[in-house]
C-alpha cells in the first residue's frame, strides 16, 4: 500500500473513532490528545474492536507518523495536504480553548509577541466568547475549518464553538526560523 492509501485508511480509521466515541459518549479530543502527545499504544486501545482486527499496533504507528509532505514538491504535487498550516491553526486554537495560553503565545511569530502577552491573549478570547453560555465547554470545530491565500501568506479560519453559538479565529501562517508560526490573528467571525 502506498503513502495515499495508508493515509486514506489512517484518516478514515480516526474519522470513524471520533464517531464512536461520540456515539458512546467519550471525548474525541481525548484520541487525537494522545496522537498529538505520540502515545500509539493508548490511542491505539481507543480504537473500536474491528479496527482492532484489521491493523496492529505497529501498523496503526505507522499511520500516525507517516509524514505527508513530499521532500521535493513540484508544482503538480504540491496538494493541500501536504502544506502544515491547518494543523499549526487548530493546535494554536486548542491551546486558546484550552486556556493555554502560554503556548499558543509561543506559537507567534516574534514580532506579533511584541503585541501579545499571554494576559492580552486571554483577554482576546474572553472577549470573543463572553456572550457564551458555558465559556468552559468550548471546543475547535475542526469540520469547517478553511484555509486560503498564496503560498507565502497563507491564512486559516478555525471556528470555536459552544453548542449553539460559534466564534472564530483567522490566522495567518508565515514561516521563521524554519517553523509554520502565527503571523497575524483576527478574532470573531467576519
Amino acid at each position: 500500500m502506498g503513502f495515499k492509501e495508508d493515509n486514506a485508511v489512517f484518516e478514515e480509521m480516526v474519522v470513524q473513532t471520533g464517531k464512536a466515541m461520540l456515539a458512546d459518549g467519550q471525548d474525541p479530543w481525548k484520541f487525537a490528545e494522545l496522537l498529538e502527545l505520540k502515545d500509539y499504544q493508548n490511542a491505539y486501545k481507543m480504537l473500536s474492536d474491528s479496527q482492532k482486527s484489521k491493523y496492529s499496533v505497529d501498523e496503526f504507528e505507522k499511520f500516525s507518523t507517516e509524514d505527508p509532505i513530499d521532500n521535493n514538491p513540484k508544482p503538480s504535487n504540491f496538494q493541500e495536504e501536504q502544506m502544515p498550516y491547518k494543523k499549526v491553526a487548530i493546535q494554536f486554537a486548542t491551546f486558546l480553548v484550552n486556556k493555554d495560553y502560554e503556548n499558543a503565545r509561543d506559537m507567534l511569530t516574534e514580532e506579533l509577541k511584541k503585541e501579545y502577552t499571554n494576559e492580552l491573549l486571554q483577554k482576546e478570547m474572553i472577549d470573543m466568547t463572553d456572550y457564551f453560555e458555558d465559556p468552559n465547554n468550548i471546543w475547535v470545530d475542526i469540520n469547517y475549518v478553511e484555509e486560503g491565500g498564496a503560498l507565502d501568506d497563507r491564512w486559516i479560519y478555525v471556528p470555536i464553538c459552544e453548542d449553539g453559538n460559534s466564534e472564530a479565529v483567522t490566522v495567518e501562517i508565515h514561516s521563521e526560523n524554519g517553523k509554520e508560526c502565527i503571523g497575524g490573528i483576527e478574532w470573531r467571525r467576519p
